[in-house]
């Protein structure tokens, strides 16, 4: 993967609203750290340092990177005698040919927690599927399930 195209993607992504300021400069800096500077697993403490921003800024513009399919974020653990302890994660980057539709509505909802403005963003109405509920499935794989959701509410079968 060249280095230019994820730049290229992660500015599209905030040229879609899906990531503000802060969130690019945070990826920034990882893609950096990751590619650059030889950092495999950089922390989220040392990314704060390096963008300017705290830990939990750092772990949500993550977080939405992941959501939106820039970033995929690998848990390690290592052991130490007897115990597993958490330790830094491994990020790998990825190019997107298009930035989801959705995009700038999954930022709000990790920024605020609020599904209304998912809802509102997709015109739903109520027993609209919950985002926290299904926040294990992919972005595409939920807003499948949304599409899913409202057909049945029209009554027409999706095959």
């Amino acid at each position: 993967m060249n280095f230019n195209d994820i730049k290229a993607t992660i500015m599209d992504c905030r040229k879609a609203r899906a990531l503000t300021a802060l969130h690019k400069d945070i990826l920034f800096q990882l893609l950096f750290l990751t590619r650059k500077a030889g950092h495999r697993s950089p922390s989220h403490k040392l990314i704060a340092k390096m963008a300017g921003a705290s830990a939990r800024t750092v772990w949500t513009a993550l977080q939405i990177a992941q959501e939106l399919g820039i970033l995929t974020i690998i848990p390690r653990r290592k052991r130490v005698g007897r115990r597993w302890w958490k330790d830094t994660n491994a990020y790998v980057f990825r190019a997107l040919a298009k930035v989801p539709e959705a995009a700038a509505s999954i930022r709000k909802f990790y920024v605020t927690g609020n599904k209304d403005i998912i809802k509102k963003a997709l015109g739903a109405v109520d027993n609209y599927p919950d985002p926290k509920k299904h926040n294990h499935l992919s972005t595409d794989d939920y807003l499948r399930l949304v599409a899913d959701w409202r057909s049945r509410q029209a009554g027409i079968k999706i095959a």
